[in-house]
C-alpha cells in the first residue's frame, strides 16, 4: 500500500492541463469520417424511400385497374335478365 500512495504524486505530474488539451487531427478525422458516413446513409435512405413510394403507387394503380376490369366483366354479365324475367 505504501508504494501505491507514493506513486500518486508522480501520476499527478503526468496529467496535462485541461485548458491546453485538444482533440487534434485524430479527432477531426473521426468526426469527418462519421459525417461522410451519415451523408451517404441519408442519401441511401432517400433513394429507398423514393423507390418504396413509387412501387406503392404502381401497386395501387395496378390494383385499381384489376378491380375496374373485374367490375366491368361482372357488370357485362349482369346486363342479361335471368331466365323467365321480363326486360
Amino acid at each position: 500500500m505504501a508504494s501505491a500512495v507514493s506513486m500518486l504524486p508522480l501520476l499527478a505530474d503526468d496529467i496535462p492541463d485541461p485548458s491546453v488539451v485538444t482533440p487534434g487531427v485524430g479527432g477531426f478525422a473521426v468526426f469527418f469520417f462519421l459525417a461522410v458516413v451519415l451523408f451517404f446513409l441519408a442519401r441511401s435512405l432517400g433513394k429507398h424511400m423514393r423507390r418504396a413510394r413509387t412501387n406503392a403507387a404502381a401497386q395501387e394503380s395496378a390494383d385499381e385497374e384489376t378491380a375496374d376490369t373485374a367490375g366491368t366483366a361482372d357488370a357485362a354479365d349482369n346486363t342479361e335478365p335471368p331466365d323467365g324475367a321480363r326486360p
